[in-house]
C-alpha cells in the first residue's frame, strides 16, 4: 500500500509537500471525506510520473509526503491540531503545502497556519457551494461556513464557481463587496473575464482551495454534496491555470471527495486534479526561475 503520492520517495527538502488530512465532522450529505486522502494516495500510483502536457517530471522534482493526520471530531481541538501540522511543515522549509482532504473545514485551520507564519494572503476557493454561512445545523465550523470563518480572520476571499447558495449568503457576499462568480457565468464566452475581475481584486499570494463539486457530477460524482450545473475537465484545468499563473500561490487544498468502489473513476479524475494543478504549479516555477 502506498503511504506517498505516486510512490515517491520523501526528500528532506521537498519543493512540494502533500499533507493527507483525514477529517470529517459536518458532512451533511453523503459521508466518506475521512476515506479521501487514503484513497487519493492509493489510485495516484496509476498516474505517470511525467505529464506530457507541462513536461514536468513528478519523480525528479523534491517532494514529500507527510504522515496522514486524523485530527479530533471536535472542532476547536481538530483545527489547532490541523493549524500545528502545516504551521509546522511550511516553517521548516520553503515548501508548498499541498493538502488532500477530508471535508473543507480543514480549511480554516490550514488559513491559520499561514497567518501565523507572517503571510498576508487571499483565499480563493473553487466550489459549487458559497461556504458563508453564519452557522449551519448548530454548527459554526461546518463545512458550509468555512469561508465565512476565514474571512473573520481578516483574510480576503473570493468564491469562484458557486452554483448553490443562500440568500443570506449573497446578502454577506454584497455587503463586504466580496468578489465572485457563479458555474453559469464561467459558461458563457467572457468567463476569462469573470476570473480576471476576481483576481485583480484579490492579493497577489493566494491560497487556492478546490472543492471537487466544482466540477459537475459527471466528471467526478462521488463529492460530499454533488451539485449538477458544474465545470467540464478541461474548462476546470484552465481556470486553475490562470489564478496560477497570475498569482503567487503559496498553498493549495483539495476537498470533500467521498470515495465509493462503484465510481473509482470519480476518484481517479480527483486525484488527476491534484497531479495536474501541482504540475502547472512547476511549470511556473521553472519559468520564473524559482
Amino acid at each position: 500500500m502506498l503511504t506517498t503520492f505516486l510512490g515517491l520517495p520523501n526528500s528532506t527538502n521537498p519543493k512540494i509537500t502533500f499533507i493527507p488530512i483525514c477529517w470529517e465532522r459536518s458532512t451533511s450529505f453523503i459521508k466518506g471525506t475521512v476515506n479521501a486522502p487514503y484513497e487519493i494516495i492509493q489510485l495516484s500510483n496509476q498516474l505517470e510520473d511525467w505529464d506530457y502536457q507541462t513536461n514536468i517530471d513528478l519523480s525528479s522534482v523534491p517532494v514529500a509526503t507527510s504522515e496522514f493526520l486524523f485530527p479530533s471530531t471536535d472542532a476547536s481541538e481538530g483545527l489547532k491540531s490541523i493549524a500545528t501540522t502545516v504551521f509546522n511543515i511550511i516553517s521548516r522549509s520553503e515548501t508548498l503545502p499541498v493538502v488532500i482532504g477530508g471535508e473543507h473545514s480543514l480549511s480554516i485551520g490550514v488559513a491559520q497556519a499561514l497567518k501565523d507564519k507572517g503571510e498576508r494572503f487571499g483565499f480563493i476557493y473553487l466550489d459549487a457551494h458559497c461556504d458563508t454561512r453564519k452557522i449551519y445545523q448548530k454548527d459554526h465550523f461546518s463545512h458550509a461556513c468555512t469561508a465565512r470563518r476565514i474571512f473573520e480572520q481578516s483574510i480576503p476571499i473570493a468564491p469562484i464557481g458557486i452554483r448553490a447558495f443562500s440568500l443570506e449568503e449573497l446578502n454577506f457576499l454584497k455587503e463586504h463587496s466580496i468578489p465572485f462568480t457563479t458555474a453559469d457565468k464561467l459558461k458563457l464566452d467572457f468567463w476569462e473575464k469573470e476570473v480576471e475581475s476576481i483576481l485583480y481584486h484579490m492579493p497577489n499570494k493566494i491560497y487556492l482551495s478546490i472543492d471537487f463539486d466544482f466540477l459537475d457530477p459527471s466528471v467526478i460524482p462521488c463529492v460530499g454534496t454533488p451539485e449538477p450545473g458544474g465545470i467540464g475537465w478541461k474548462q476546470a484545468i484552465s481556470i486553475i491555470e490562470k489564478i496560477i499563473r497570475r498569482k503567487e500561490v503559496i498553498a493549495l487544498d483539495f476537498v470533500e471527495l467521498s470515495p465509493r468502489e462503484t465510481l473509482k473513476w470519480g476518484t481517479y479524475t480527483a486525484t488527476k486534479l491534484i497531479y495536474k494543478s501541482v504540475n502547472i504549479w512547476l511549470k511556473k516555477e521553472n519559468r520564473d526561475g524559482s
